[in-house]
């Protein structure tokens, strides 16, 4: 690891700014760096019992380490979140999803933010949506999360429109 301080700065920035809230994208790639699978479960062991600790939902990259990400994930029963470019078996998505997370519907839900997505959440109690590549045309559909109560926090990297969604932030 080349900085040995990263966990620490990762929670002061939290802390420091009321911007951020959440922890992500965390998790585990095997795809592009097979041969540091122990680091990485070490790193995604330490950033969620960081998200623990601080009571913080998180967004959850898993490609290729299904195993490994759901059984790290149920090591920290009470951290919740979004995992997102989900590729898991459905037997796998039935166990993350008994853990509280939600994993975005592409079929159902296309491709960005949708009403039914907003319901769901809001039906289990989620005050806190962060979109993660998506979200920067969803104006409609974060209004409603608004008349609802929820925050929204908005991370998509595709082009702005002239208006921007009334999001608690957008990272673009």
């Amino acid at each position: 690891m080349q900085n040995e301080n990263w966990l620490k700065e990762l929670e002061e920035m939290f802390l420091s700014n009321e911007k951020v809230r959440a922890i992500g994208e965390i998790g585990l790639d095997y795809y592009w760096t097979p041969e540091e699978k122990e680091e990485q479960k070490v790193c995604f062991r330490a950033q969620m019992a960081l998200a623990q600790r601080l009571g913080a939902p998180v967004i959850i990259h898993d490609r290729e380490a299904h195993g490994d990400v759901l059984e790290i994930m149920k090591e920290f029963p009470e951290v919740v979140g979004v995992v997102h470019s989900f590729s898991g078996s459905l037997e796998m998505a039935k166990e993350v999803m008994k853990l509280g997370y939600y994993i975005p519907d592409r079929f159902s839900e296309g491709y960005g933010m949708s009403k039914k997505a907003v319901d769901d959440m809001f039906a289990h109690g989620t005050k806190l949506i962060v979109t993660v590549d998506t979200g920067i045309t969803a104006i409609e559909e974060i209004d409603y999360a608004n008349s609802l109560g929820m925050e929204v926090v908005v991370t998509d990297h595709h082009e702005c429109r002239e208006i921007l969604p009334r999001a608690v932030a957008v990272v673009d």
